[in-house]
């Protein structure tokens, strides 16, 4: 009972073994907290757990920068923990998806969301908030929408040199628009050309028809395939660009003459050879009327205001560049040329009627785009002029399927004079997408 009295041998030795036990209790106790990332003390424990999942302290780069920045308060023991605790539920967030699966919309969304730091908002079912703006689009009855996905986050950024929380949008296109053309080149008359168009759906191009000195006379452009055909009543002078739009709106140098084209569909004089059944139409029809009546008096033309657009169909289509040949008392002078050689030699032969291309936007495959606010540009500097954009995308390689192609960009749901673009909610080829609403 007297072994704790001073200068008790007895006493000394318990105090000498039993501090070493507290100490190795603590220690063990540390040892056991850092292998749970739930229970770890320190960053580097934190960092060490997620290395088993194959993440690396450059993934978590912007949430250290905050913590640097003193964004979770003082960097003392509690703005420490208050940082630990966001790093710990990133690393959570990132092997749940793993454990889910990569490679899906979610994947790609939410590792996003962890990429930025941001939190992700759940609605009061515990369901992320993902939201999908084309849903219902269709286009000759087929439903074409379903490519765009929005995840709602809330996330920090530098405003005026301070940090403040946001909320905003994550988007993901899948299989995002690209622009496509046949190259401009010379064409002849009647001759014939082969457009491939990939994608998902048909679609309605864009013709672009440039003059060649005074041999642009009357230019039509025929889809053979689809026996539709556009043209315009009038000649294109050398230097001269004529523009059939998407929308079936038509511009020489930028000037509208619309009121001067036509479209019409059906059989093809020259193509079809008294063979009605092997065309769904064998009669021509013309918008407007009469727009192809060339005899003396012509009848009064009422001019459209829009004209439809052949159709680009899915695959392979021909196509044929045409100027108007005279016809014994049916052409007014300067309103057409001489006629050409049926021989296809001969033909070849002679100069060009004027340049082509056709334009056309398609579903890119095995592709994505990942849309983060452009409020989040001026991380950079935080970032030590490292690039956002390409650091998102290095990180999403770890969430991305086998064999798709990534890409990283901004949005602004401000609008922006000469980028910004208002859409009808129906138009599905044309400048522009909906990102978020709006605001002028």
């Amino acid at each position: 009972m007297l072994a704790g009295n001073p200068g008790k041998v007895l006493g000394k030795i318990c105090r000498e073994l039993g501090a070493s036990l507290d100490e190795s209790e603590r220690r063990m106790g540390d040892i056991l907290r850092s292998h749970r990332v739930l229970q770890a003390r320190h960053e580097v424990d934190l960092y060490r757990l997620a290395a088993l999942f194959g993440l690396e302290p450059a993934d978590f780069a912007l949430i250290r920068k905050f913590y640097l920045k003193a964004v979770f308060g003082d960097r003392d023991d509690t703005g420490y923990n208050a940082y630990l605790n966001v790093l710990r539920d990133l690393i959570s967030r990132t092997v749940r998806v793993f454990s889910d699966g990569c490679g899906t919309l979610w994947a790609l969304l939410e590792g996003t969301s962890i990429l930025l730091g941001a939190q992700t908002l759940y609605d009061e079912n515990d369901t992320p908030i993902i939201e999908h703006p084309d849903i219902g689009i269709t286009v000759d009855g087929k439903d074409c929408g379903g490519f765009i996905h929005r995840l709602a986050v809330r996330y920090r950024t530098v405003e005026d040199e301070d940090i403040v929380i946001k909320s905003g949008y994550i988007y993901l296109l899948e299989n995002p628009f690209i622009d496509k053309s046949t190259d401009e080149i010379e064409r002849r008359q009647r001759e014939r050309f082969r457009i491939h168009k990939g994608g998902f759906f048909d679609t309605a191009p864009a013709v672009k028809v440039a003059g060649i000195k005074k041999r642009t006379v009357f230019p039509q452009i025929i889809n053979i395939t689809t026996r539709q055909g556009i043209g315009f009543l009038g000649s294109v002078a050398q230097g001269q660009v004529l523009l059939f739009t998407r929308e079936g709106k038509v511009y020489l140098n930028g000037v509208d003459v619309t009121e001067r084209c036509y479209y019409f569909e059906g059989a093809l004089f020259d193509e079809d050879k008294l063979a009605p059944c092997e065309v769904q139409n064998p009669f021509v029809v013309v918008e407007p009327p009469g727009a192809l009546q060339r005899k003396f008096p012509r009848p009064a033309i009422v001019p459209l205001s829009n004209i439809q657009m052949p159709k680009l169909p899915l695959g392979n289509s021909d196509w044929r560049f045409s100027v108007r040949e005279g016809v014994f008392n049916g052409d007014a002078f300067n309103r057409c040329v001489f006629a050409l050689p049926e021989d296809e030699t001969l033909l070849a032969a002679l100069p060009v009627s004027g340049k082509v291309q056709v334009q056309w936007q398609e579903h890119e495959p095995f592709a994505l785009t990942i849309l983060i606010p452009d409020t989040l540009q001026d991380l950079d500097d935080m970032l030590a002029n490292i690039d956002l954009r390409a650091w998102v995308r290095a990180g999403l390689e770890r969430f991305r399927g086998a064999g798709i192609r990534v890409n990283v960009e901004y949005y602004s749901d401000q609008w922006i004079l000469d980028h910004s673009v208002l859409r009808n909610t129906d138009a599905l080829t044309g400048s522009g997408i909906f990102y978020d609403g709006t605001v002028i």
